[in-house]
């Protein structure tokens, strides 16, 4: 095999809790930093209960990222009794849940192992190969590819989540990255795209800005990915050395503002502060910016003179030539810094590399319980015509330009048996493909629970609502709550989980039978 195979035990140390739950939720995967147990990205983990393996992660990067850099995981770690410290560290994964049938057992002692039994390794390299095996030409691989968002739609316990992370699974293989988020009803444009957040400085005051949240984030590596695998090897050497030269430029400017208050532009204009995306200056009392990138523009195309900007693609050009001479006397300043600055070699040997393309993956849980049309705002447009700006409702460091490139795909998934959720209008249905994922019975291995699959079948085929009956797969309960290994496991699931999901489809209308019907199921 090509990668490694590590073994992750779902307790941190002596009787403490299990934190598989935590852990799934997350999408992640947990190590130390001690004895060489460093997983890396492409490797799989081996998430075990005691010596059962219950799920296969698949690293989507390094682990290298400490758990105390995370705040929100504290609370967490708490909980589980996980050392919230640097030597601890975490990754993002791609989760693959075994099934009851699937699950295998790993007699090991307990801790972080890497895996070198062969009888295991084998185990593990069929799975992987099911997995492979399911994304053939006839599932939603290919759709997705083409129409770049579909929803995978079913009845509860379908499997529509843990399908959707294989789909994303298959086309990130060879790089890219995959999130996974969940709407529900107060979810929001702000939450999903781009909004104003309140952050407190290191004085106690409140400052109020713009950020881009999850799909802002994902489009824009994305986009970048995408321009990037286009340029040739000399571009991108340049560019490399390039950036290498203005980080050190901007970390000189933010020495001089830390010592001396700003960095003078002129002798009555300061830069005060350095954002994410621009220089900010104080001019007459009145700030103003000037964006990195129309920066960088201005000096690959050897600008001098406010006429030279002619055509070039600046943010705001009526802005740049009014202002042109704290850019001018910016780029000069650039331009000694790199001759002066010792450190930095302006001769280097260009290499032969280039940027390989790679696809983005963002899985959206239950995507129709959000009201769509408002989280997804001016972005409806931007679905169906990829690589064309949008105007967002925020602007962020001077633009306000979104673009959704074609290397970025949106997995949904819809429950079609919750009627009190949000309706998917016609102009946001057209721009998604729609992929049923029916109850597959041939998965349940467990005779009594397949005996009770089909009782349960019966009573929709024979009490289902005329609303209901073109199409039973929509609302029939899926194989998930009949994979068990034990008749004790199956009770507990009809008592807790079927019998008060089906009491809801008859109080809901779905199911016109009696409760007694349902009362009366047994195994």
């Amino acid at each position: 095999m090509e990668y490694n195979v590590w073994k992750l035990g779902d307790t941190w140390g002596t009787h403490a809790p299990s934190f598989y739950d935590f852990i799934r939720k997350e999408q992640i995967v947990i190590g130390q930093n001690a004895n060489n147990l460093l997983y890396k990205k492409g490797d799989y983990i081996l998430i075990t209960s005691g010596f059962n393996v219950k799920a296969i992660a698949f690293c989507l990067e390094d682990l290298i990222t400490p758990i105390g850099s995370k705040a929100e995981y504290e609370s967490e770690c708490n909980t589980y009794k996980i050392d919230y410290d640097d030597y601890v560290l975490f990754a993002k994964a791609s989760w693959y849940e075994l099934s009851q049938e699937e699950q295998f057992e790993y007699k090991l002692i307990k801790g972080n192992r890497k895996v070198q039994k062969e009888e295991i390794l084998d185990i593990v390299k069929q799975i992987i190969q099911k997995i492979e095996n399911t994304m053939n030409k006839n599932t939603p691989v290919n759709t997705l590819l083409q129409k770049k968002q579909i929803i995978l739609q079913g009845a509860p316990g379908t499997g529509k989540t843990r399908l959707a992370q294989m789909i994303a699974q298959e086309l990130i293989k060879n790089g890219g990255e995959t999130q996974l988020i969940q709407f529900h009803p107060a979810y929001s444009y702000e939450d999903f795209v781009r909004g104003i957040v309140a952050e407190t400085n290191e004085n106690g005051q409140i400052n109020y800005k713009v950020k881009n949240k999850i799909l802002a984030e994902m489009a824009q590596k994305a986009k970048e990915n995408l321009e990037d695998s286009k340029k040739t090897p000399e571009i991108i050497a340049k560019e490399t050395k390039q950036n290498t030269f203005f980080e050190d430029f901007k970390d000189h400017i933010y020495n001089k503002i830390q010592v001396d208050g700003g960095y003078n532009l002129t002798s009555n204009t300061k830069i005060t502060r350095i954002d994410t995306n621009r220089f900010l200056y104080v001019r007459s009392s009145e700030n103003s910016y000037i964006h990195f990138k129309d920066f960088l523009l201005l000096y690959d195309n050897n600008v001098i003179e406010r006429e030279d900007i002619g055509n070039l693609d600046v943010a705001d050009k009526v802005k740049t030539r009014s202002l042109f001479n704290y850019h001018k006397n910016l780029l000069d300043k650039f331009r000694d810094f790199i001759t002066t600055n010792t450190k930095l070699k302006i001769e280097e040997e260009v290499k032969n590399e280039t940027v390989k393309p790679k696809n983005y993956v963002l899985i959206i849980d239950e995507i129709n319980r959000a009201n769509l049309p408002a989280v997804l705002g001016e972005l409806i447009y931007a679905l169906e015509y990829r690589d064309r700006a949008v105007n967002c409702l925020y602007e962020l460091d001077g633009n306000r330009e979104i673009i959704l490139p074609s290397n970025l795909y949106i997995i949904g998934t819809m429950n079609t048996a919750d009627r009190s959720v949000g309706h998917i209008d016609y102009a946001i249905r057209r721009r998604f493909a729609f992929i049923p994922v029916p109850p597959d019975k041939t998965v349940i291995v467990n005779t009594e629970a397949l005996a009770l699959f089909e009782k349960i079948k019966s009573i929709f085929e024979k009490n289902l609502s005329a609303d209901f009956a073109h199409s039973i797969d929509d609302i029939m309960i899926g194989h998930s709550y009949f994979l068990v290994e034990k008749d004790e496991e199956l009770q507990i699931k009809l008592e807790y989980e079927i019998k008060p999901l089906l009491r809801e489809y008859v109080k809901d209308g779905i199911l016109t039978c009696e409760i007694k019907i349902i009362n009366d199921l047994k195994i």
